[in-house]
């Protein structure tokens, strides 16, 4: 009788174990969202989408990234780890850190992380405006030395013994001398400017992706389901966002093609206008280089002379550049800041579906709106708000 449970005790263990690993292979399950009908997609060795409650009926394996979709509440992602042998799904990655891939190519290359996760436009903006800091930051950057190397050699030349020198040519290298020195001095202003910029694109895609991007929640309940939580819009939130950086809000809600845009017209503003500080710098250098000319031709020469009067000339041109150039500066830094102001109202105002409170009711046909889409601008005030 011993003898014969020890035996039947040897082929119990592989016969439950077998047993079990084919009960493993053979669940069914199911992803359930709150909110119910969620947009639910995975990525992984193959593609599935629908809508919660998703059916997963045959057995996947390998990583999977979820992305969790709905009008009035994040877009969010979690990466998933089915075991090999076809088990229940395991949630993994559900953090701040939305993706460390998407983390790791944004720190190379600002917005690639955007982009490669679906946000085509806000990843292209960011791309584009690091490109052009960057390359106008190294151009500025030779400028200074090139600057530097002219100042030098004017100063040079006027340590010497100049007194066999026309006057003329003793004008022109104190002229020089002034040169040399503007375009140093302007060369480090822009490089500055440039810098700030490039800083502040690299900095936003790299805050954007590791921490702006809040992980999906995600549980297991029992072996068959798994339960999804995500995040409802925050009014005040996008307000906040879109404050610092334009359009960010917008994003945050959803509204990507709005987003872009913004973030794209405030992104061009803001390069047109640090752009028009650097040809308002050349334009009162030169103006200086004016009044000097003239300045010394009046040392040098007594009465009237064409040179002279060429020179006074010269000084009445180059005031009217200067004042076109400041008139030119603040129109752009003026659009800069409208545009900065109309993406704050535009996230006070937009659509949230179900977002209750704050500055929004769900269904307002009357009161203040802004609506921006590609080749569409509306800004207006209904009554009865």
């Amino acid at each position: 009788m011993m003898k014969m449970l020890r035996h039947v005790s040897r082929m119990s263990v592989p016969a439950l174990f077998l047993a079990g690993t084919a009960f493993a292979q053979s669940v069914p399950q199911t992803l359930l969202s709150n909110p119910p009908q969620a947009e639910l997609r995975l990525d992984g060795a193959l593609r599935l989408s629908g809508q919660s409650p998703l059916h997963l009926d045959e057995p996947l394996r390998g990583e999977f990234v979820l992305t969790a979709e709905k009008p009035g509440f994040v877009r969010q992602k979690a990466r998933l780890v089915f075991p090999d042998n076809g088990g229940p799904a395991v949630p993994s990655g559900a953090s701040p850190v939305n993706s460390f891939g998407g983390l790791i190519r944004t720190l190379a290359l600002p917005g690639i992380g955007q982009w490669s996760e679906g946000q085509q436009g806000q990843g292209a903006v960011l791309f584009g405006s690091e490109a052009m800091a960057v390359g106008l930051l190294l151009k500025s950057d030779a400028d200074v030395r090139k600057g530097q190397s002219e100042y030098d050699l004017a100063v040079s030349r006027l340590s010497r013994d100049n007194s066999s020198l026309s006057d003329e040519d003793q004008v022109r290298l104190a002229v020089a001398v002034l040169r040399g020195q503007d375009l140093v001095e302007n060369a480090r202003s822009s490089r500055k400017r440039w810098a700030y910029m490039a800083a502040a694109a690299w900095g936003y895609a790299v805050v954007d992706q590791a921490f702006l991007r809040g992980g999906l929640e995600v549980r297991a309940d029992g072996l068959d389901t798994l339960r999804v939580r995500m995040q409802r819009v925050s009014r005040s939130e996008a307000v906040l966002r879109s404050v610092f950086v334009p359009g960010s809000g917008q994003g945050y809600a959803g509204h990507d093609g709005r987003s872009a845009w913004l973030l794209f017209g405030a992104v061009g503003l803001t390069a047109g206008s640090i752009a028009g500080e650097g040809h308002l710098d050349r334009t009162i250098s030169e103006y200086d280089e004016a009044l000097l000319r003239r300045s010394e031709l009046d040392k040098h020469q007594t009465g009237d002379s064409p040179a002279k009067q060429s020179a006074a000339d010269e000084v009445q041109r180059r005031y009217s550049e200067y004042r076109s150039a400041r008139r030119v500066r603040n129109v752009l830094w003026a659009s800069t800041a409208a545009v900065w102001l109309v993406n704050i109202v535009d996230a006070a105002v937009m659509d949230i579906p179900g977002e209750n409170g704050g500055f929004s009711v769900v269904n307002r046909p009357t009161g203040m709106f802004a609506n921006i889409h590609p080749g569409e601008f509306r800004l207006g005030y209904r009554r009865g708000f």
